[in-house]
C-alpha cells in the first residue's frame, strides 16, 4: 500500500480528510478571485473538523497503527495547505487561532488516547471504557446544540389504558420535557386512546381535532396498530398473530412479549430515523423521575466494581477504574439532583451533565434504570391534597391521579416488588442493524447492546416509579398474568413513603392554568351536597 494511500479498511472518516484535503487545494487556485480572510476561515473550519474528528475517533476507531498514521497524515496536508494561504498575512486573531489548533490536534495526536487516562481519584490507576460496549454506529462526534425538548422520546404500547393515559402523559409533558411519542395499540384492548391522544398531539396516522389550537406546544405523537409492528408480515400472517382463541396462557403471553419487542425494535429505528437520542421504553403506568439520595437509602451490601488492586493485568485496572469513576459519579451526583416540579427539567440536568457518566458520549448507549413499586395503600388524605394546587382541589377530584395519591413504597431494596428494570437508550448511538436485533426481554430490549436488565439503587441517578393502582383500574387491562390474589398480596406493602414525584401537578398547573389543565387530565367536578 502506498504510504500516503488509504487502506480499503480505513474508516470512512479518513477518506472524509481526504476529501476536505482536496477541498483545499481548490481553495488555492481560487485565492485569486477570495479574500484571504475568507480562505484562511475556510481552513479554520476544516482544521476544527481535524480536531473534532481525531479527539473522537482515536479511543473508538484507532487499535491498528494504519488508521492513526492515516489521520496524521491526512491532518499534516490540511495544516500545510492552510498555512500557504496565509504565509504573507501573519498576525491576525484568525492566524492565531490556527496556531491553537494546530497546537490542539497535535497534542492529540501524540497524547495519550483517554481509555489510558489517569482516574481522577487514584493517580496511579488508568482507565478505560469497556470494550463489549457498541458504539458502532457513533457519528464523527456528539450532537450538539439540542433542546431540552429533543432530549427524550418515547415507546409505549398499551391495552386498555384509558383510565391513566392522561396521567402519563401530562407528567411526562412537563417533566422531561416529551415532545415526541409513539403509542401503540394491542390488537386485543377494548378501548383506543385516539380521543386522549388528539388533545396532546399531531400524528400521521390521525387527524388532530385541535390542530389550530397554539395555546400550547403540541406533542408529536404517532399511533401504531400491528401493521406498523410487523411490517414485513403480510395482512394474513398478522390475522393469524392476533388470534389467540384456544391458546394456553403461556403461548398469549410469549405472543404479548413478541409483539412488545417488535414495537420497540421499529419504534427505536422510527425515533432513529428522526435523528433522536434517547428513546424511554416503558408502560403507562411508569414514571421517569429523579432518585435523590432520602432517609430511606442504605449503604450497598458490596462495592459496584472491583479493587484495582486485586486486579492481574493493566488492561483490567483500567477498565475497573472506568467502573469505579463511573459508580462514584453517580452516587454522589444523587444528593443534588434537582427536585421533580422544579426550574430544571430531567432534560435540562442530561444536558448540563452530559460529559459526566452515563450520559458521556463514549459510555453505553443502553442504560438500565431501577423500579420502585408503589402500592394502593392509602395516604392521610390532608397530606395528598398537599400536592394538589388550591384552585383544582376546590373543585375538581384529584382521586384518578396515581402519582398524587400513592405514596407507599416496596423500598429502593426491596426486589420482590420492584423486579427488573427499564431501559432508556440513546439510539443514535446504536446501529440500524442492532436494533434490528430483538430481545425476549422487555427489560433487556437490544440482543447485544443492552447487557444488564438490573441497576442498584444506589448508584443510579434516575428511576421509574411503577404504580400498581386501584383493583378496578388493574382489572381492565385484562391479561392472564393478573389475579385478584396477586394484586391483594402487594396492594398494602409499605415499607417506605416518599414525595419525590408529587410536586409535578403544581408545575403543570402553573403551565397550563386551571381550565386547560382540568382538561387535558380529565378531571371530573366534585359533587355538590
Amino acid at each position: 500500500m502506498a504510504p500516503n494511500k488509504l487502506s480499503k479498511k480505513a474508516c470512512p472518516a479518513s477518506r472524509k480528510l481526504l476529501i476536505f484535503s482536496s477541498i483545499i487545494s481548490i481553495t488555492l487556485f481560487m485565492s485569486v478571485l477570495f479574500n484571504a480572510q475568507e480562505i484562511k476561515k475556510v481552513s479554520i473550519s476544516i482544521l476544527e473538523y481535524d480536531k473534532n474528528l481525531i479527539a473522537t475517533r482515536r479511543d473508538e476507531r484507532w487499535g491498528g497503527g494504519d488508521i492513526k498514521n492515516n489521520y496524521t497524515s491526512n491532518f499534516d496536508q490540511d495544516l500545510r495547505l492552510s498555512k500557504s494561504t496565509y504565509e504573507h498575512t501573519q498576525g491576525s486573531d484568525i492566524d492565531n487561532r490556527i496556531s491553537e489548533l494546530e497546537k490542539h490536534i497535535k497534542h492529540l495526536l501524540n497524547s495519550t488516547p483517554p481509555s489510558a487516562e489517569k482516574n481522577d481519584s487514584d493517580s496511579s490507576h488508568m482507565y478505560k471504557r469497556p470494550t463489549y460496549f457498541k458504539h458502532d454506529a457513533l457519528p464523527p462526534q456528539p450532537i450538539d446544540n439540542i433542546k431540552p425538548t429533543e432530549v427524550f422520546s418515547a415507546c409505549m404500547l398499551i391495552k386498555d389504558d384509558n383510565t391513566i393515559l392522561s396521567e402519563w402523559l401530562a407528567y411526562h409533558y412537563v417533566a422531561l420535557p416529551l415532545r415526541n411519542l409513539v403509542v401503540a395499540v394491542d390488537p386485543h384492548s377494548k378501548t383506543s386512546p385516539e380521543k386522549i391522544l388528539r388533545r396532546w398531539g399531531n400524528g400521521s396516522n390521525f387527524d388532530h381535532a385541535g390542530a389550530s389550537d397554539k395555546s400550547y406546544t403540541k406533542m408529536n405523537i404517532e399511533l401504531w396498530g400491528d401493521t406498523d409492528i410487523y411490517p414485513d408480515r403480510t395482512p394474513e400472517q398478522i390475522k393469524e398473530l392476533q388470534n389467540i382463541r384456544g391458546l394456553g396462557a403461556d403461548e398469549i403471553v410469549r405472543r404479548h412479549i413478541d409483539r412488545q419487542m417488535q414495537m420497540m425494535s421499529q419504534c427505536m429505528k422510527y425515533h432513529k430515523k428522526a435523528g433522536r437520542t434517547w428513546v424511554i421504553l416503558a408502560d403507562s403506568d411508569e414514571y421517569l423521575v429523579f432518585n435523590p439520595k432520602d432517609k430511606n437509602d442504605r449503604p450497598p451490601m458490596k462495592k459496584n466494581w472491583k479493587d484495582p488492586n486485586t486486579v492481574s493485568t493493566p488492561d483490567k485496572v483500567a477498565t475497573e477504574n472506568w467502573w469505579h469513576r463511573k459508580f462514584e459519579y453517580q452516587k454522589n451526583t444523587r444528593s443534588r439532583v434537582p427536585r421533580i416540579g422544579g426550574n430544571v427539567s430531567i432534560a435540562d440536568f442530561v444536558l448540563a451533565e452530559k460529559n459526566q457518566h452515563p450520559w458521556l458520549y463514549e459510555d453505553d448507549p443502553c442504560l438500565n434504570v431501577p423500579r420502585l413499586f408503589y402500592s394502593s395503600k392509602k395516604s392521610n388524605p390532608s397530606v395528598v391534597q398537599s400536592a394538589v394546587p388550591d384552585r383544582i382541589k376546590e373543585k375538581y377530584n384529584t382521586d384518578t391521579l396515581n402519582t398524587i395519591r400513592y405514596r407507599h413504597n416496596a423500598g429502593k431494596f426491596h426486589n420482590k416488588f420492584n423486579l427488573l428494570g427499564k431501559s432508556i437508550v440513546d439510539v443514535a448511538r446504536v446501529s440500524f442493524e442492532n436494533l434490528a436485533h430483538v430481545s425476549d426481554n422487555t427489560h433487556s430490549p437490544i440482543k447485544g447492546v443492552c447487557k444488564r436488565a438490573y441497576t442498584k439503587y444506589d448508584i443510579s441517578i434516575l428511576r421509574f416509579n411503577h404504580y400498581l393502582g386501584p383493583w378496578e383500574e388493574h382489572a381492565k387491562r385484562e391479561d392472564v398474568r393478573r389475579s385478584k390474589e396477586h394484586y391483594d398480596w402487594k396492594a398494602n406493602i409499605s415499607e417506605a413513603e416518599d414525595d419525590v414525584i408529587r410536586e409535578w401537578l403544581r408545575l403543570f398547573y402553573v403551565k397550563f392554568g386551571l381550565i386547560r389543565a382540568v382538561e387535558l387530565l380529565q378531571l371530573s367536578s366534585l359533587s355538590v351536597n
